[in-house]
């Protein structure tokens, strides 16, 4: 198996969401990514925990065959915690809590040059995600993740980050903040412009679009199972999209590279809909590789007979 590296962080959440209330659940950005990541290629995760964090998460993480000798721990302060709750269509997320603690003093100059060929940098602060681009080596592909409140609180830095990377995946809510526009189409083209090899706008239970030169191609969505906590899924996606790319050793202006990003979004949006199916990373841990790749084929199959019945109905 290649190598990658996720960058991410670790939290402790408390989620509400319609469907059940939850108690202290383990979260963060680099739990859903590295988790999704371990199921294709052998990752390493830079993250940072404070004095509270459960050694049970950690346990998770390793049984997940996740490398954590690059998690930093602060004794000093508490870990990341982040609390919020979902209106009933799952479209909105009211954030209630958000206490930054251990990220607060969290930097890299614990870690020396890397060597990874394949990077995710899952949501983060993008300083630290610039910070960590400037250590790596001579990577292969860089993909990054963000969130609104770097779109408006850190947009200087984040416009810097999108130079040293080669793809970016955002929701359509972020891709219209960074375009400054409301038709998604545009805004992918707009967002290009930073010198992105590609973009992939995600698009909820209407899947995904991929961004890539003169290309727009869309990826259906794959709903199978009653949505339970859609807080990890677009982690989920990002890790299991870098870890794809790695295990078919993925590189730029190969003549079969779009072919592969379709593919690697297509499993990333079977993964998504597993983690979306329980509360933090349960499920998500307990599925094998073989078992993801089964239901991508579930979901090849429904999306031909969807295709051909829409061709029938014109």
């Amino acid at each position: 198996m290649e190598n990658a590296l996720v960058l991410g962080t670790l939290a402790i959440d408390d989620i509400e969401t319609p469907t059940a209330s939850s108690k202290k659940i383990m979260g963060g950005s680099g739990s859903f990514a590295s988790i999704s990541c371990s199921k294709f290629a052998n990752t390493h995760l830079i993250s940072v925990i404070g004095k509270d964090y459960p050694d049970k998460f950690i346990k998770k993480l390793k049984k997940s065959g996740v490398n954590i000798e690059k998690i930093k721990k602060i004794d000093e302060v508490n870990s990341f915690s982040y609390s919020c709750k979902y209106t009933k269509d799952f479209k909105h997320r009211i954030s209630l809590k958000t206490e930054l603690n251990c990220l607060e003093k969290f930097n890299l100059n614990y870690l020396n040059e890397l060597d990874f060929d394949y990077v995710c940098l899952s949501a983060f602060s993008p300083k630290i995600q610039m910070d960590l681009v400037l250590k790596l080596k001579n990577p292969k592909v860089i993909v990054a993740d963000t969130i609104e409140f770097y779109i408006k609180h850190n947009r200087e830095e984040l416009n810097s980050l999108f130079s040293k990377i080669d793809g970016l995946i955002v929701n359509e809510q972020e891709a219209m903040m960074i375009a400054n526009k409301r038709d998604i189409k545009k805004c992918g083209q707009e967002i290009l412009k930073y010198n992105l090899k590609f973009l992939i706008i995600k698009r909820a239970e209407h899947g995904a679009i991929l961004f890539y030169r003169n290309i727009q191609y869309n990826i259906p969505a794959f709903s199978k199972w009653k949505v339970i906590d859609p807080t990890g899924a677009g982690d989920t996606f990002i890790g299991t999209f870098v870890g794809y790319l790695a295990s078919r050793k993925f590189k730029f202006n190969d003549k079969n590279e779009v072919e592969l990003l379709i593919k690697a979004i297509e499993i990333a949006v079977v993964c998504s809909s597993v983690a979306i199916a329980c509360f933090s990373v349960g499920r998500l841990m307990n599925i094998r590789t073989q078992d993801l790749k089964l239901l991508n084929i579930q979901y090849q199959v429904r999306n031909q007979i969807q295709f051909k019945k829409r061709m029938a109905d014109d």
